[in-house]
């Protein structure tokens, strides 16, 4: 008797959904490299009419923090993360693979040294203490990392 063959069984991740432009951003993010990620997640962001454009621009808010912070920008750095923070906490802890829970918290102890810092201590604020944005598969598997 022949035993019929099919095809692989493809089983898409909450990952496999998120689009490759926003992964991409999310590399230059995790890379330090915030002014890239900057204008391609805000193309996509712009471009995104579902509410998932919230978790976008959250993403491109705390980007935005980075850069005033490399500027000496205490203030607008202050009020981007303070944006940041409702759009990212109306999301679940993990959605579309991006571990939202992580990011926001540790985008809050970030905005806390920024602000313990001021103005004048800005100058002494290393990038590498803003969030690194973590993506995971359905099993949670760490699928990117800084490096």
């Amino acid at each position: 008797m022949n035993v019929p063959t099919f095809p692989p069984r493809v089983v898409r991740t909450d990952l496999d959904r998120l689009p490759d432009a926003v992964k991409h951003g999310i590399d230059l993010f995790n890379h330090r490299e915030f002014m890239e990620s900057h204008h391609v997640l805000q193309r996509v962001w712009h471009a995104e009419h579902d509410p998932v454009r919230l978790l976008y621009q959250g993403i491109v808010q705390i980007g935005a923090a980075a850069l005033h912070v490399q500027r000496g920008h205490w203030r607008q750095a202050l009020t981007l993360f303070e944006r940041a923070k409702p759009k990212l906490e109306r999301f679940p802890p993990v959605f579309l693979g991006v571990n939202v829970e992580r990011l926001t918290k540790d985008a809050r102890h970030c905005e806390e040294l920024v602000r313990d810092l001021g103005p004048d201590g800005l100058p002494r604020c290393d990038l590498e203490h803003f969030p690194v944005i973590e993506l995971r598969d359905r099993g949670g598997d760490p699928q990117s990392s800084p490096n």
